[in-house]
């Protein structure tokens, strides 16, 4: 992949990094291509434009997929869904993050928790009975907006089997915010902590999230 795709403009960028590598792949089935948090790409006109791009790629037949498109549900993103030509096409499903949302992010997190705790004992590491406290559980709860993602990803954060988890929690409840949402947040500090060794690890995920948020 280019290095420089970033610099270049979204048109650019969606035809190289998304619909060349579909065309020149050989896929049994027909795949899906999520997008998620759009509205937190910048400026709201790149939003749209990368809505527009997607929407004519699938039209066009230029990617034979199926799409799943993940956002707040922002008036200038509901525009582009309520041009007729676009809505016939498109399926609307709002997820509210209601008060169930939150109970379950809570007994997600507490079972995660629960087999990380587990794991420790099995390995001799050392860690409280009631780990982590209710507190911290509730922090964590208020953090994921009754989002999956987050939740999801700080139990994978936490439990890698190189770090002692109760520093990958540290870690994470010292998240100071930036201006960006918890889940940005957890990210960046996820790449942070990549092994100094793994250095080109650290410059393609830097590489990946400024084509993802397209950047130009």
């Amino acid at each position: 992949m280019d290095g420089l795709i970033v610099s270049q403009a979204v048109e650019l960028q969606f035809q190289s990094s998304i619909v060349e590598p579909f065309k020149a792949a050989d896929l049994q089935m027909a795949p899906v291509l999520i997008v998620d948090g759009l509205d937190e790409c910048e400026h709201y006109r790149k939003q749209q434009k990368i809505l527009r791009l997607i929407i004519r790629a699938i039209c066009s037949r230029e990617l034979p997929m199926r799409t799943l498109i993940v956002s707040r549900p922002e008036p200038h993103i509901r525009e582009v869904f309520g041009i007729p030509e676009n809505s016939q096409i498109c399926h609307h499903l709002e997820l509210s993050a209601d008060r169930t949302a939150y109970e379950d992010i809570r007994h997600y997190l507490r079972d995660e928790f629960n087999k990380i705790h587990s794991d420790c004992l099995k390995q001799g590491i050392d860690l409280r009975p009631m780990w982590p406290s209710p507190d911290v559980l509730d922090d964590l709860v208020i953090k994921s907006s009754g989002t999956f993602i987050y939740a999801s990803t700080v139990a994978r954060f936490i439990s890698d089997q190189y770090t002692h988890p109760q520093t990958q929690l540290i870690s994470v409840l010292n998240l100071e915010p930036k201006g960006t949402s918890p889940l940005d947040d957890l990210y960046t500090q996820i790449l942070s902590v990549i092994p100094q060794e793994d250095q080109s690890l650290r410059i393609l995920h830097h590489k990946s999230i400024s084509i993802f948020f397209c950047r130009s």
